[in-house]
């Protein structure tokens, strides 16, 4: 008797932030691989915004980031593979195995989205991992809430009124020190964008370049 075909395993890391959190800019990011013979081959791979102010925290986003995983799979007709889903989140890993119950309503639309999503393949887990093995979606998660809090500043540097004071060192709006060499800024929305792990330009930090 010929042995079954062995069914194509795929490994999605999934990771999302809020920040401030709640009701910051939440976004998420993650990476799909199919195993191929001894080796893992990336398949996609994208990062978004899950939500932003009210209402946004960082559950939003790391239940965002399976989801969209999951169904980018899902409508590929990929439902024919065995799924392993990483995070970083206990609570979203711990959830979707049933070890915890959903309590919230806000999570609760998104957990039964998720469920079904994964009860679509072949075979499908959750699975914890330390930040440390998930770190390129870690990253892409990070990139687009950067890109998008600096777009948005780079569209209010257009009206910062910009002093050189010397090479690398201008006064902005007439109050705020700009060290350019250094990357830092004296005004309180740039203490504010870098409290915690990210370097986030404010829009008298853009300015001198955009002159």
């Amino acid at each position: 008797m010929e042995d079954a075909p062995k069914t194509t395993e795929v490994r999605i890391y999934c990771d999302g932030l809020c920040e401030p959190n709640p009701g910051g800019l939440a976004t998420y990011g993650f990476v799909i691989e199919q195993q191929e013979e001894a080796n893992w081959r990336e398949i996609h791979r994208a990062k978004g915004i899950a939500a932003r102010g009210k209402g946004a925290t960082n559950n939003i986003a790391e239940y965002t980031a399976a989801i969209q995983a999951l169904r980018w799979l899902a409508n590929e007709d990929c439902t024919g593979v065995s799924v392993a889903l990483y995070s970083d989140s206990q609570l979203l890993v711990n959830q979707l195995s049933g070890t915890w119950r959903v309590k919230s309503p806000q999570i609760r639309p998104l957990w039964s989205e998720a469920r079904d999503l994964l009860d679509r393949f072949v075979d499908s887990c959750a699975q914890w991992v330390p930040r440390e093995q998930n770190e390129l979606a870690d990253r892409l998660s990070v990139e687009i809430y950067v890109s998008t809090l600096e777009a948005e500043r780079r569209e209010l540097a257009r009206e910062v009124s910009i002093v050189m004071l010397r090479p690398g060192l201008y006064l902005a709006d007439g109050r705020h020190q700009v060290d350019v060499a250094l990357g830092v800024c004296s005004c309180r929305d740039f203490k504010k964008l870098n409290s915690g792990r990210f370097h986030i330009r404010c829009e008298h930090l853009i300015a001198p370049g955009e002159g």
